[in-house]
């Protein structure tokens, strides 16, 4: 229930482990849950193990939920049965790590904006002015959303409209993830989109159902 559900989507040791002591504790509690998201067989499957470096890293960080809104795309996928559905537009907002991720049909700029729209400036999650007081002195910062160099994204229309609510709009260096936080997430919706996708063939012809609970899982 805490690592295999569908609300969890095969969360690893840490969170599993967090999730599980709000409820439960026994001896060597650590150890035993460590020991069984290691040898899940579907995480050694769809997972990359990926080894832990030394080295120096540059952390941007941010103070303020909404003051960066970090968005990319997924894809493309395997077109579903119903919906049509090829591709993942994801946003994530770089303080709080928010996550919304929503299934569009193409990657074209309406179909990206509409999107952005009904996900995410009616929701009220686009990024807003914010005032920040330095030495006495208060300074307007403008919101910020920042994407890849993607046409989806680079495009007329999307500056036009983020312009009329005063978001700067910014892109990413290619091939540095840390400029583009949201890139980040990927490995993880790839990773839980396979252990759905495995566990029942019913899944990859309609995988935007299973969507929402990976996303769930991650906020």
């Amino acid at each position: 229930i805490h690592h295999d559900s569908d609300f969890n989507q095969h969360a690893g040791r840490d969170s599993t482990l967090q999730d599980l002591k709000q409820r439960l504790y026994w001896p060597n509690m650590d150890a035993d849950v460590g020991r069984y998201v290691r040898h899940c067989l579907w995480c050694r499957k769809a997972k990359s193990w990926l080894p832990k470096k030394a080295g120096k890293l540059q952390q941007t960080l941010h103070q303020h939920s909404g003051s960066l809104l970090s968005i990319d795309l997924v894809g493309p996928l395997r077109r579903t049965t119903e919906h049509q559905y090829c591709y993942v537009l994801t946003m994530m907002d770089a303080f709080s790590h928010h996550l919304t991720a929503v299934p569009i049909k193409s990657k074209s700029a309406v179909d990206v904006l509409e999107a952005f729209v009904q996900n995410i400036v009616l929701q009220g999650l686009l990024p807003s002015r914010l005032v920040s007081v330095k030495g006495g002195r208060r300074k307007i910062v403008k919101g910020s959303v920042v994407s890849d160099n993607g046409t989806e994204f680079k495009n007329e229309l999307m500056q036009n409209f983020l312009e009329l609510f005063k978001v700067r709009f910014g892109y990413s260096i290619p091939y540095h993830p840390q400029s583009n936080p949201v890139e980040r997430v990927h490995r993880y919706l790839g990773s839980s989109l396979r252990i759905a996708l495995g566990k029942s063939n019913a899944i990859h012809d309609n995988w935007d159902e299973v969507l929402p609970y990976i996303v769930f899982s991650y906020n």
